[in-house]
């Protein structure tokens, strides 16, 4: 019930964005997960990735790296994309908050703490997201539910 979409931020992204478009819009699954290197909105030391910042319209959910921290991203309206830095897979980890990001747009979720892994579980009526540290904490957990225009 997951499509995932990888792209290489490393690259042209106007004919990698046009690609995607096409993709989202005639995904059949209930979630769609986008992930690539380069975060499109990031505190971290690295910060925001212009070139990435895309609409990501049918997206559920964008995944990324690069800055060594965890971080949510989830709009203040409600709309979907979430997007998630996660940078915490074992290089040497870095600071929350070094970079400013539009907080009037996002509601925002940090953590550089603890290194740690995602798990993410999905059906056809829920996808769970869930950060957890190496001791074992759940550190961060969201649920998300299919969009609407998702169902053909």
């Amino acid at each position: 019930p997951v499509h995932f979409f990888v792209l290489d931020s490393n690259k042209d992204s106007a004919v990698q964005q046009i690609w995607l478009e096409e993709k989202l819009r005639s995904s059949e699954q209930p979630f769609n997960i986008v992930y690539f290197h380069h975060p499109p909105f990031s505190s971290g030391t690295h910060g925001n990735t212009k070139k990435m910042q895309w609409g990501f319209e049918g997206a559920d959910l964008v995944l990324s790296g690069h800055d060594h921290i965890y971080e949510r991203f989830t709009e203040l309206n409600g709309s979907l994309p979430v997007y998630i830095v996660n940078g915490l897979g074992g290089q040497k980890k870095r600071k929350c908050n070094e970079n400013s990001f539009d907080r009037d747009r996002f509601e925002h979720f940090c953590y550089d703490e603890q290194y740690g892994a995602m798990l993410i579980e999905g059906n056809t009526s829920e996808m769970v997201v869930k950060f957890i540290s190496v001791d074992n904490k759940i550190v961060d957990n969201i649920v998300l539910h299919p969009q609407a225009f998702h169902r053909k």
